[in-house]
């Protein structure tokens, strides 16, 4: 009843008046320690009824920002954007490196093949078998080097820069990023990009 009254700028004496009660009846009310007569409660709900019709609910506007959050607005702005900007850039210098990655150990994947059929073609102990069987280990180190383990990490830490980048461009368009989304674009970049040539191909 008090919501309702403070709602209409009323007084404990005015809103009496309205329902046909005391001053002193509303104060005890409000407190909780008596109970409206039933003709009086009556006018309550009819008032509330009225009020909802009437969509008399103040509705909640949030103060304007002050100066100093104005600023701390801006440098929230300023840092997620560099924070943007700083991942897109390392993302990028690590795809790169990735994908050289990838050139190079599909080069030692053609070097080992070749050096595999060509050894063939000498018995074992002569000179050029023994050539190409130091190239074919060679190649074979190479290839352990290049291979998944290097290849994963990388991707992991491409796939961090970028739900980073996401997050950061999500916050300043002013949306949130549920975490899932996240993850599963992280899961689905880590299972689409690293795609490791197999070495016994």
């Amino acid at each position: 009843m008090k919501s309702v009254r403070k709602l209409l700028h009323l007084s404990q004496r005015q809103y009496g008046i309205l329902i046909g009660v005391s001053q002193t009846a509303i104060a005890l009310y409000e407190k909780g320690e008596r109970k409206l007569p039933g003709e009086a409660f009556d006018k309550v709900l009819a008032l509330q009824l009225q009020i909802e019709q009437l969509d008399l609910s103040p509705s909640v506007t949030p103060p304007p920002p002050t100066r100093k959050q104005q600023e701390q607005f801006l440098k929230v702005e300023e840092l997620l954007d560099t924070q943007m900007r700083r991942a897109a850039a390392k993302a990028l210098k690590l795809q790169r490196r990735l994908m050289k990655i990838k050139q190079q150990q599909q080069h030692f994947l053609q070097l080992q093949k070749l050096a595999r059929q060509l050894k063939e073609q000498y018995v074992a102990g002569s000179l050029h078998r023994n050539l190409f069987d130091k190239m074919d280990r060679n190649a074979t180190m190479a290839l352990e080097f290049y291979g998944g383990p290097i290849q994963m990490i990388l991707a992991y830490k491409i796939g961090m820069l970028l739900a980073r980048e996401q997050i950061a461009k999500s916050l300043l368009s002013g949306n949130s990023l549920p975490l899932k989304d996240m993850s599963d674009s992280l899961e689905e970049y880590i299972q689409n990009d690293l795609n490791p040539v197999k070495l016994n191909q």
